[in-house]
């Protein structure tokens, strides 16, 4: 009887205390707090060593943010997820600099509390409306662009080695320093190496092909690691890009090394801001042949063509390398004729079974077995040399310079050429799948590269709707997961979120002991001032509006104090 008439003492004080206090009104902090995260887009070289792993579980929370930040919303709730500020800030600094498409998302945004944990968000958009629109657009189609010139290999490193190019050939650094983020980079052709790393991740990751940034603090420099066939290796694009550089160039001296080897290359402490902390110990690529061609490589599917290097005759080799069998196989010579001067420069391109190469001021071309060249092109001044070609559709764009690195300007001419007798070449055709277009057999002539048989697109296959399937059972803790999945290919067509099964509950026992006493009411006011304590917050709620606040607190205490309330 005592202990009764003491527990509604209790109570009826804590009500009384509750109703004249600022404790658990509808948020802890009706005013919302300011966080800030680093973002590389934003000029920031964010620092956290920390792995950052991506789930493809539908309902984390880092699948929640990115569904909830595509569709702009204002407001994003992460209660559930009962993350401290330090331990949000990094998982949403982590998501925004892993996906580039999200360019849009300022660093800054603000957020409520209740205790020590993070309730929901507010982030900030730096666009909006057609502006928005537009810059997505820039985005999308500057990222297509690459893709696609990518995707015309089908090995990974070949594809890598595409965009390496593309990305070289076409931008170049940014000497006022300004422009960090991917879109401004589309959108001007221009950057510092945020912008390189983030154009570069966003088409890695476009590509399927498994990529982190590191980042050096010393250096004040960022670029990518991929993680190619079992090993890691380093790319810099900045790098392959000098600043002092000329129209069409694309250097390879820093395309996939080891750590020894970009170690070789002017680069060190790039631990400080890893996404990951690993090794890159396979040197398979540190001597490869390409790391001294300044050139975009010319390429037919996986086979890249280029010429020697040899201080010890004036005569030139032509290679071909099949990156999928990596075998290379030479082709035929031509007379360079100058010795050793600018040796490392041997200007080629590869079209439709013809060989083009420059020798000072004059463009060759003959056939890829051999046989007799003939001049296609000439500057018309012997000072005047070509270097580093480049195709834009049939045209073949050259930079004319008396030295590689010097003033010149870019001239073109045309690949084709006319022929009365062929002999046909013919290429192999590629099947098409659920996603990607094939394309059927080619054939054109050996002789003066004229297109016989023109190559067909084959249109994509479409996915194949699979039976829904439970990944991920539904708990009374946790929402499970479906996927229906195409039958071909396996890709994840749709995802739903089965719902967490509900559990018997006493409303009113935040301690899940099954009784509901002075204790849960003890236990829920810590966790509201911000103690470590746990609570069942499905019981604590018993206001029925499914939010733990201090209107629970006040509703509970007025129960045990024996007042005429219902706990829901």
């Amino acid at each position: 009887m005592k202990r009764s008439i003491l527990i509604r003492v209790f109570c009826g004080m804590l009500v009384f205390a509750l109703f004249f206090s600022d404790i658990g009104m509808i948020r802890a902090e009706e005013t919302p707090l300011k966080g800030q995260v680093e973002l590389f887009s934003e000029g920031g070289f964010p620092k956290s060593t920390l792995s950052f792993v991506k789930t493809r579980s539908a309902n984390s929370i880092e699948d929640v943010l990115l569904r909830q930040l595509k569709a702009l919303a204002e407001e994003i709730d992460v209660s559930q997820y009962r993350l401290s500020v330090s331990e949000f800030s990094y998982i949403y600094g982590k998501l925004l600099n892993f996906y580039p498409e999200l360019f849009y998302v300022s660093g800054g945004f603000s957020y409520y509390i209740s205790g020590s944990y993070v309730t929901s968000i507010l982030p900030s958009y730096i666009y909006s409306g057609s502006e928005l629109e537009r810059m997505q657009n820039i985005f999308e189609s500057g990222v297509s662009r690459v893709v696609s010139y990518a995707r015309a290999a089908s090995t990974d490193v070949g594809r890598m080695l595409r965009a390496n190019d593309y990305l070289c050939a076409n931008f170049e650094y940014d000497l006022s320093y300004s422009i960090y983020s991917p879109e401004k980079f589309f959108e001007n052709g221009k950057g510092v190496c945020q912008a390189y790393m983030l154009a570069f991740r966003a088409v890695l990751n476009r590509l399927g092909i498994t990529n982190i940034t590191v980042t050096s603090n010393g250096m004040n420099h960022t670029w990518n690691m991929v993680y190619l066939d079992g090993s890691w290796y380093h790319i810099d694009v900045t790098w392959n890009d000098p600043i002092s550089d000329v129209p069409l160039r694309a250097c390879h001296d820093n395309f996939l090394l080891s750590d020894a080897g970009i170690s070789a290359t002017g680069h060190y402490g790039w631990t400080d801001g890893s996404e990951e902390v690993v090794t890159a110990g396979n040197q398979k690529y540190d001597a490869y042949f390409w790391r001294k061609i300044t050139q975009a490589m010319p390429m037919q599917g996986d086979v890249v063509y280029y010429a020697n290097s040899d201080y010890t005759t004036t005569g030139r080799d032509v290679y071909s390398h099949n990156l999928a069998a990596g075998a290379s196989k030479k082709l035929c010579s031509y007379d360079y004729g100058y010795g050793s001067y600018y040796v490392d420069y041997n200007p080629i391109w590869v079209y439709d079974g013809m060989i083009y190469y420059a020798v000072r001021d004059a463009l060759y071309r003959m056939p890829m077995a051999g046989g007799t060249a003939e001049a296609v092109y000439s500057t018309g001044n012997s000072s005047r040399w070509i270097w580093h070609p480049y195709q834009s559709g049939s045209k073949l764009k050259m930079f004319v310079s008396d030295n590689p690195g010097g003033r010149g300007e870019v001239v073109s001419c045309d690949l084709k050429k006319a022929c009365t007798e062929h002999t046909p070449v013919f290429e192999e055709g590629m099947n098409a799948t659920c996603t990607e277009p094939g394309f059927t057999q080619k054939s054109y002539c050996g002789v003066c590269g004229e297109v016989l048989t023109p190559s067909e697109e084959i249109p994509p296959l479409g996915h194949d709707e699979g039976a829904w399937i439970v990944v991920t059972e539904a708990t009374t803790d946790t929402e499970g997961l479906k996927e229906r999945r195409c039958t071909a290919c396996e890709a994840v067509l749709e995802s739903e979120i089965i719902p967490r099964l509900e559990e018997a509950r006493v409303p009113g026992d935040a301690s899940g002991d099954g009784v509901v006493d002075g204790r849960d009411l003890i236990r829920l006011a810590k966790y509201l001032g911000g103690y470590d304590v746990e609570i069942d917050a499905a019981a604590a709620s018993v206001n029925g509006d499914d939010v733990v606040d201090g209107r629970d607190l006040i509703r509970l205490a007025k129960f045990l104090g024996g007042f005429d309330v219902e706990l829901k």
